[in-house]
């Protein structure tokens, strides 16, 4: 017993149906690529330019000449959020004049997300296996999506030290800050110090106060042996300490702020192409003919079903 009989029934009498309506569905091909090659006619050509970039890895900034590497998954993933973010998508959209190329009118509503929707379809970024980023750009003029390409490329960089420059700012008032205040505090004690023993240099009362300390030769005239002086020296033995300290980490703080961002590797800039990419003569043969054949043999289908259902009403 063949268990696959019902199946070949079914498939022979689907080929007898095609065999019999052949010239209606070969029409129905013939309209289709019809319409595919006016379409192809008639349609915009679009054009593509790529461009290629790395991530830099910001880690090993001190091997950057000796021994450069390119950004691994974490690197590639945030520049993808830089690259994909509103902030850029409106940088560009301005740059360019992308609401007129598009001929969006503002007044409407709704007309930022039909521009979002234009731009996301024509302005493209994907990582690649290699991790690196490809950005694309397809549009109707072919310099104009090489510029696009170009500018992300170098824009993405200014972007990226406008976004760390809020907290390096933020950290570097933070540090001085903190310094300016433990000045204040150690030149409070100083002064402090001067009220009760005026001298020519209070560092002499501070080397005279170590040199006792150390049992090694001092001077008697300015060194003081009461206790609350001496507590107020090591008071200011500690704060000045403590601005030293704070001074240093201030100036490594700006002296670090001061180098410049790690720029993305570059390893193709964009080129205007002058190929179009779209629309495209076998694509557009290829999707009439089957668009076609499909659209045609429904409508023969409907319309045995309906001969077959009248018959059977009239039957009866």
């Amino acid at each position: 017993m063949d268990i696959f009989s019902n199946e070949k029934k079914e498939a022979i009498g689907l080929l007898r149906f095609i065999y019999k309506r052949r010239k209606l569905l070969l029409g129905g091909i013939l309209l289709g690529i019809g319409i595919g090659l006016a379409a192809y006619f008639i349609l915009p050509d679009k054009f593509r330019s790529n461009g290629i970039i790395y991530p830099s890895n910001p880690y090993n900034r001190e091997e950057l000449i000796s021994n450069p590497q390119f950004g691994y998954d974490i690197e590639a993933e945030r520049l993808m959020q830089l690259l994909e973010s509103r902030s850029m998508r409106d940088k560009v959209v301005k740059q360019f004049g992308l609401v007129d190329y598009y001929g969006i009118d503002t007044t409407k509503n709704g007309w930022r997300e039909v521009l979002t929707v234009k731009y996301v379809g024509d302005v493209q970024f994907e990582r690649s296996k290699y991790l690196s980023i490809v950005i694309s750009a397809e549009l109707k003029n072919p310099e104009l999506a090489a510029d696009i390409v170009n500018y992300i490329i170098e824009w993405v960089n200014e972007y990226r030290m406008q976004i760390y420059s809020g907290n390096i700012n933020a950290e570097l008032e933070y540090l001085k800050k903190r310094r300016d205040l433990q000045q204040k505090r150690f030149k409070a004690v100083r002064a402090k110090i001067y009220a009760v023993k005026d001298t020519n240099d209070v560092e002499n009362i501070i080397e005279n106060y170590l040199l006792k300390s150390a049992k090694d030769q001092y001077y008697d005239s300015d060194f003081i042996n009461n206790v609350q002086m001496t507590e107020w020296l090591e008071d200011y033995k500690t704060q000045k300490h403590k601005f030293h300290e704070y001074d240093l980490a201030y100036q490594k703080a700006l002296e670090v702020s001061k180098r410049p961002v790690l720029k993305d590797y570059v390893i193709d800039n964009a080129v205007p192409v002058h190929k179009p990419v779209f629309p495209s003569l076998i694509i557009n043969v290829l999707l009439g003919a089957i668009g076609g054949f499909f659209v045609s043999f429904f409508i023969v289908w409907i319309l045995g079903q309906w001969k077959q259902l009248r018959r059977t009403i009239d039957s009866q």
